[in-house]
């Protein structure tokens, strides 16, 4: 019998990954209040690696505190950090699979009141962005921030994580800077497409620089924007967007959709087609070749899909989130033939997307053992 391709090894650069299966970034809130990891949040991660999964990345965590967009998310903006971060690496490790950490800024989707400072916006736009609790980025800004995504992954490493995530999607700050909807600007770092491909290149080489040639780089990307004006990030961006951070040492890319404005895009519900962007994903790998691996999101939510996704060369990994919130062992289940036995997402948002509008820890609206594995012990077999 064939092994699904799914279920082979392939390599990031340096790191090989047991399979082509992906937990993404998912904000959990099962951080404490201040940045710090917590026995939720450790053991939530760990049975995912458990469960198979062949790389596990860690949620959006903060690179400085003028960017905070969560009140119980993590932080990496400080050494402090690095102690709480490698137990969460060897939670992971222990099980086998690799681990990567998202690397965050909110940019204008900040929150003040966690940060106590000006949310950091490319423009004031009325209705998007207002100049209220607000400060415009200037050249002294971008490069200071590019400094603490660097600063960020060096910590990241001496934490033990086999790769960092910049974080360029969801309508955090680098998908402000590249998006003509959000960045309205007219000087060195606005206007043209290469102008605003500038700040996300100069922030995945002062990552490259950091932590030295050898350690891999993903880099996250909201690859359609559908936006009230009509002018967001589309294919032609996506692809130049990923020519030019290819160029700047970025290994992977993890091709996602949609904004706050375009929610939907972000978390399809049931309606949506399954690997519905994966014509996206294909044109990426087209465009780039070997250079670097492509990643897929959206609602690839079971196994077969996931397979069809890798096996057809629309992507080399699929990225799975809820579906692995409602089964973490849906990889291991997968691979010895017991897909009867996979508890199956029906994209609800109940517990994974409604609990974290509420800034509440995620659960499963289908399975009550997620999100509460470091409380609840596994149900005996009947």
């Amino acid at each position: 019998m064939d092994i699904p391709v799914s279920l082979t090894p392939m390599n990031i650069h340096t790191l090989t990954v047991r399979n082509r299966f992906v937990l993404p970034g998912m904000v959990t809130d099962m951080a404490v209040d201040g940045g710090y990891v917590t026995e939720r949040l450790l053991s939530y991660y760990e049975e995912r690696a458990k469960g198979g999964v062949g790389l596990v990345i860690v949620e959006a965590t903060s690179i400085d505190v003028s960017g905070k967009t969560f009140l119980h998310g993590l932080d990496i903006s400080d050494d402090r950090f690095i102690p709480g971060l490698r137990l969460l690496t060897e939670r992971v490790h222990a099980h086998g699979a690799a681990v990567a950490i998202q690397l965050q800024h909110g940019g204008g989707r900040a929150h003040p009141e966690y940060s106590h400072m000006p949310r950091r916006v490319m423009s004031v736009i009325p209705g998007v962005f207002e100049p209220d609790n607000a400060i415009t980025l200037d050249g002294a800004e971008f490069a200071r921030l590019a400094d603490a995504w660097g600063k960020a992954a060096l910590r990241a490493k001496a934490a033990g994580f086999d790769a960092v995530e910049i974080h360029g999607a969801s309508g955090y700050l680098l998908e402000q800077a590249v998006s003509a909807f959000t960045n309205r600007r007219t000087d060195g770092y606005g206007g043209s497409l290469a102008k605003r491909l500038r700040f996300p290149t100069e922030v995945a080489r002062a990552v490259r620089a950091a932590v030295g040639e050898d350690f891999p780089i993903l880099y996250r990307h909201t690859s359609v924007e559908d936006v009230p004006t009509g002018n967001g990030i589309d294919l032609d961006t996506t692809v130049e967007l990923c020519r030019a951070l290819t160029d700047a040492g970025v290994n992977a890319f993890d091709i996602t959709a949609g904004m706050q404005c375009c929610f939907e895009l972000m978390t399809p519900p049931t309606c949506m087609p399954k690997a519905w962007n994966a014509a996206t994903s294909a044109a990426v790998k087209q465009a780039i070749g070997d250079r670097a691996r492509v990643m897929l999101t959206g609602r690839i939510s079971d196994a077969d899909t996931a397979e069809r996704v890798v096996r057809d060369g629309l992507a080399d990994f699929a990225i799975m989130g809820r579906a692995l919130i409602a089964d973490s062992h849906l990889v291991e289940k997968y691979a010895a033939g017991r897909k009867d036995e996979i508890c199956p997402c029906v994209a609800c948002g109940q517990g994974c997307v409604g609990n974290a509008d509420k800034m509440i820890p995620i659960t499963c609206a289908l399975n009550p053992l997620s999100g509460r594995e470091a409380s609840m012990p596994a149900v005996p077999k009947a």
